[in-house]
């Protein structure tokens, strides 16, 4: 089962759910002192919450983890704050794949542009400079941002457009060039 969470949850809320969970995708909205904003002004809740249970998933539960950030251009998109945010997904585990999808006006935001290819781009690089090794751009097609490569070797492993799977390599877990362990839900 995969549960795709905004990560504001009691302790006792996520322990309830961790036992039938063999992954979840959390969202990670914004980041530092802007995100903090964020959160109250837009969502309501507050990043502290949503920090911590990101971390416990990661480093205390056998649940497969992947954060997810909308990039919300004049909201979420400072350079220096999603430098932090990244800089701190790597802490937590350089190998926790990082989404960065592309926002689209719509409903009560639709005063606000749509986020272009090259500012996904901009925060790719800067999540693999962060240490991240599975960083992948969403809601555009970039057949190279979207796919999964080795990250010791550069390996296509799987090969996305979009939400469709191209091609999967064939030894699950393992890179076949140079033989990385690749983390994962794999069966």
């Amino acid at each position: 089962n995969v549960y795709v969470s905004d990560g504001f949850m009691s302790r006792a809320a996520l322990d309830m759910l961790a036992p039938y969970l063999d992954g979840i995708n959390v969202d990670l909205k914004a980041f530092g002192e802007t995100g903090e904003e964020f959160y109250h002004d837009v969502c309501g809740a507050r990043l502290e919450p949503v920090k911590r249970n990101i971390a416990y998933i990661a480093q205390e539960t056998d649940i497969w983890i992947e954060v997810t950030t909308l990039l919300i251009p004049g909201l979420n998109d400072d350079g220096d704050e999603l430098r932090a945010l990244a800089a701190w997904l790597a802490e937590v585990d350089p190998e926790m794949p990082w989404h960065v999808t592309a926002f689209r006006p719509a409903y009560k935001m639709l005063d606000r542009p749509p986020t272009s290819p090259r500012d996904l781009a901009r925060v790719y690089e800067i999540g693999k400079r962060a240490g991240l090794h599975y960083v992948y751009v969403g809601n555009v097609r970039d057949a190279d941002r979207e796919s999964t490569h080795c990250p010791k070797c550069e390996q296509l492993l799987v090969r996305r457009r979009g939400y469709d799977v191209r091609e999967v390599w064939p030894e699950r877990g393992v890179c076949p060039r140079c033989g990385h362990v690749i983390p994962g839900v794999w069966d």
